[in-house]
């Protein structure tokens, strides 16, 4: 089993650091998609939740706990969905 005490530090520095995220990043199973999706439902969907994200602004992130890192601040649940969209942007040659 992986003690995520040890190991999270470590990789929420290179995950929040300057670099992109690496390419075949391991996928936690929970997120994996089975089922075909329509694209621009999918697509309007995203752009809603990213909206909702800015506009509460970095204050409403605060503290919240990511599965993985632990607590973050707002400004860290910024960097890392910035960086995430990126990643798949990048990804699908966006």
């Amino acid at each position: 089993m992986l003690d995520r005490s040890f190991f999270a530090p470590l990789v929420r520095r290179k995950y929040l650091g300057d670099a992109p995220f690496p390419k075949s990043s391991p996928t936690d199973p929970a997120f994996l998609v089975g089922d075909r999706r329509v694209f621009e439902t999918e697509k309007a969907r995203l752009l809603s939740v990213l909206a909702r994200f800015a506009e509460r602004g970095p204050e409403a992130a605060n503290g919240t706990v990511h599965t993985f890192f632990g607590r973050m601040s707002g400004a860290e649940w910024g960097r890392l969905i910035y960086k995430h969209l990126d990643h798949h942007l990048r990804q699908f040659g966006v």
